[in-house]
């Protein structure tokens, strides 16, 4: 169990505030903080792109950084890429996938405008959406996302926990459904990642997408993207 006043130390800016907004964002603790600072202080340089000691010290910490990340939501560091937020994850699923007119979609309508906006403007490519609908507690049935699936859909993307309701999908079992059908899964985690435990394997998805700003305590302008298969 967390010492919880101990925790609050960590975010200066509560000495003077309840926060009660981390839902949206996160306020960034000092450890984090003081990470960008040793980068900016210390060794930053180009990532990849030299030989000399700085770069080479800048390549092995963002490595390593993939490779925490990769393990903590237990995926596969070859298919985690880093992004600025869960939207332009979304958006690289959404143009890296290669739509032919007529096919098809599923998402729901409990989702974040980041993971529908997306889906609707494939409809000017002939995409079609289907948007399951939920209970009045936000609640989606899997038998529901089932029932919407054709033999054109491609993909079924939903989020792991709605940032409105707080509803938790049974996204294990919405991507078995799917896979059955030989559909690819993407599953919004910008709600989960950091607030319960997430197993990217166990879950099964093709592609899992969070922000770093929330739950994960990271700084704006970081996200990661994990790929089942890195060669889909």
């Amino acid at each position: 169990m967390y010492d919880i006043l101990s925790v609050r130390k960590d975010f200066p800016v509560l000495e003077e505030v309840i926060y009660l907004d981390s839902g949206a964002t996160t306020q960034t603790p000092v450890q984090a903080v003081n990470s960008m600072n040793d980068y900016f202080f210390k060794y930053a340089a180009n990532h990849g792109r030299g030989a000399h000691r700085l770069a080479r010290q800048t390549t092995d910490h963002y490595e390593d950084a993939r490779d925490t990340v990769a393990e903590f939501l237990n995926t596969g560091s070859d298919g985690t890429v880093f992004t600025k937020n869960a939207t332009e994850g979304i958006n690289m699923v959404s143009l890296g996938l290669k739509w032919e007119n007529g096919d098809h979609v599923v998402t729901t309508v409990v989702e974040h405008h980041s993971n529908l906006l997306p889906w609707m403007r494939l409809r000017e490519q002939g995409v079609e959406v289907t948007v399951v609908g939920s209970d009045r507690e936000g609640r989606v049935d899997p038998k529901d996302i089932d029932e919407a699936i054709t033999d054109r859909t491609r993909l079924v993307s939903v989020n792991h926990v709605s940032n409105v309701f707080g509803s938790v999908r049974d996204v294990k079992k919405i991507t078995q459904i799917a896979h059955r059908s030989d559909v690819l899964t993407l599953v919004d985690g910008s709600q989960s990642a950091g607030h319960m435990p997430v197993d990217i394997k166990d879950i099964g998805c093709d592609f899992f997408i969070t922000p770093g700003h929330k739950g994960l305590l990271g700084p704006q302008g970081t996200g990661v993207l994990c790929i089942k298969d890195p060669d889909i």
